[in-house]
This record gives structure tokens, C-alpha cells and sequence, in this order.
């Protein structure tokens, strides 16, 4: 799918390929696993950054990137959450976090993203949730973006009941949410067609001044 994609906006499928080389898809279907992949990819940097500081062909390899994409943890998090307990879904998931985190600090050249969902609702419904039993509800957390007001829509950070969400968004050094400014969220089920436009808008930054900066997200799909 990566390959047809890339050979249709290059237009070239031998290039397509060659840019291919440096991709690697790691599967998990539990956090065992997915563990076991964030461990495999550190090491992976690592190695590598060591042979770069002992190489006197260091600058060559200076501009070299790692962009690392964590995908499906919601998902994960709710199965454990559902067979074993918030408690036991809590502590893995801090376990995991603290993976993440350590894989992020291996390289200053890595960029570590984890795509999660988030989902809309009223600031109403979230004043009612409060007084609900929070573990027995997926409530989320509430993400606090300028394009939400008292009386209008909230976005919640959503990844199982409890603190969850509040465990996973408390390692973030920057968490960036694309909505479409009137507190609803691209459908990710539909396919795409024709041009599409996305606000995105950080809305935490530990490492910048970033927070509140928003831009436009111009998408053009084929039809």
C-alpha cells in the first residue's frame, strides 16, 4: 500500500522503492508485544548512534532521522482494561509509557509519534460524567483547545476508563489534535475524497512555545 501510494505521487516506481529501504512495520497484537517492538526499535537506534560517534565518517551520517509511529494503543489499553481491570491496564500502560519516553531520549534525531483517539462532546455531558463512577466510565480527558468554549463542544483525549487517558497524555512532551474547528473530528472509517481542510492546533508543549498555534490542513484526494 506504501509502495502504490509513494509510486503514484512520484510517479516513479523504482524511486518509490529505493525510499522504502529505510521502513520497517512492526505488528503487535497485545502490549507484550508492542513492548517487545519499542525495545527492538531502541536498540536499533542506539547501535546505531554509538557506531556514529565512534566513526570519523560522522558527518556523512549527521542528518541521518528516526521517525518512530505508535499506533493501536487505545484499542489494547480497552481489552486489558475489560479482562484484567483498570488496575492492571493502569500499570501496564505506565510501564509502556515509560518505554516511550526512554525510546524518545535514545537519539536527540528520533521523533516519536503515538496517533490516539479523540472524540467530541458537550462540555454538559462532561459536567454529568464527573459524578459518575469514573471507573466504570469512559469519560477521557478533556483536551483544552481554543476552538472549544463553555458552551459549546469539548475534545477528550480517549484511551479506556479511569485516569487511563491522564497516564497516557501525562508523557506527551506535545500533543497535537486535528479537528475541523467546530469540535467535530475526520471520520477515519470513511474514504476520502476530493480536498479536505484540518485544523490542527497544539494544544501541550513541554520542549517549546507552541501551545496554541494552530494552521490549516489542506488534503487533496483522488476522486
Amino acid at each position: 500500500m506504501l509502495h502504490a501510494l509513494l509510486a503514484i505521487r512520484l510517479s516513479d516506481s523504482a524511486t518509490a522503492i529505493e525510499m522504502l529501504k529505510n521502513v520497517r512495520l512492526l505488528q503487535y497484537f497485545d502490549l507484550a508485544g508492542l513492548a517487545e517492538s519499542l525495545s527492538e526499535v531502541s536498540e536499533a537506534i542506539y547501535r546505531r548512534t554509538q557506531q556514529e560517534n565512534d566513526s570519523t565518517t560522522k558527518v556523512a551520517t549527521i542528518n541521518l532521522k528516526d521517525l518512530v509511529l505508535i499506533q493501536g494503543i487505545e484499542p489494547t489499553i480497552l481489552t486489558i482494561n475489560r479482562r484484567s481491570g483498570f488496575a492492571q491496564a493502569n500499570a501496564l500502560l505506565a510501564g509502556l509509557v515509560r518505554n516511550i519516553v526512554h525510546l524518545s531520549r535514545v537519539s536527540s534525531a528520533a521523533l516519536i509519534l503515538v496517533d490516539t483517539e479523540v472524540e467530541a462532546g458537550s462540555h454538559t455531558e462532561a459536567l454529568t460524567r464527573q459524578y459518575i463512577d469514573s471507573e466504570t466510565l469512559s469519560a477521557g480527558l478533556e483536551l483544552d483547545t481554543a476552538f472549544s468554549s463553555s458552551t459549546g463542544q469539548t475534545l477528550r483525549l480517549v484511551c479506556g476508563s479511569g485516569t487511563l487517558p491522564r497516564t497516557l497524555a501525562t508523557a506527551f512532551d506535545c500533543i497535537v489534535i486535528v479537528h475541523n474547528g467546530f469540535g467535530r473530528l475526520p471520520d477515519r472509517a470513511s474514504r476520502p475524497e476530493g480536498t479536505q481542510e484540518h485544523i490542527v492546533e497544539v494544544v501541550k508543549d513541554r520542549v517549546g512555545p507552541m501551545v496554541g498555534l494552530w494552521g490549516v490542513w489542506i488534503l487533496n484526494f483522488p476522486s
